[in-house]
């Protein structure tokens, strides 16, 4: 496989599954990928590493509306440190105050409504 060609078949799936969840190993290790290559690509084509930023920032918009969702349906706690996070001049510490520590564990691959987790990433031939 080239990895470095610009026009390499990979890519183009490596950066759509990607966008679906964000986690890279993962990705890599669906497609049988070679971790080190792919960032070796990443490093070499600016392009790549732009699109390859895109991907990421549209799996993390999809992670922050599955945090949102689970926040406003099963979790106050949750919700508050949203809260905190988005709009600490209403929500936050009093000024002056050393922030506190957030205590939440986020699993967004549980869903309470399924009786199975919604897999992270949908790798798709």
């Amino acid at each position: 496989m080239h990895y470095n060609a610009p026009n390499a078949p990979w890519r183009k799936r490596f950066l759509r599954e990607l966008a679906s969840c964000g986690n890279v190993s993962r990705v890599v290790d669906e497609l049988g990928l070679v971790w080190s290559s792919v960032y070796q690509a990443k490093k070499q084509d600016p392009v790549f590493a732009a699109e390859w930023e895109e991907a990421m920032q549209a799996a993390l918009d999809l992670i922050e509306a599955r945090v949102v969702t689970r926040a406003s349906n099963y979790s106050d706690r949750m919700a508050e440190f949203m809260l905190r996070q988005w709009r600490p001049a209403k929500y936050g510490d009093a000024p002056g105050q050393q922030a506190s520590p957030p205590q939440v564990i986020i699993n967004i691959t549980e869903r309470k409504d399924d009786k199975e987790p919604e897999p992270p990433c949908q790798t798709s031939p």
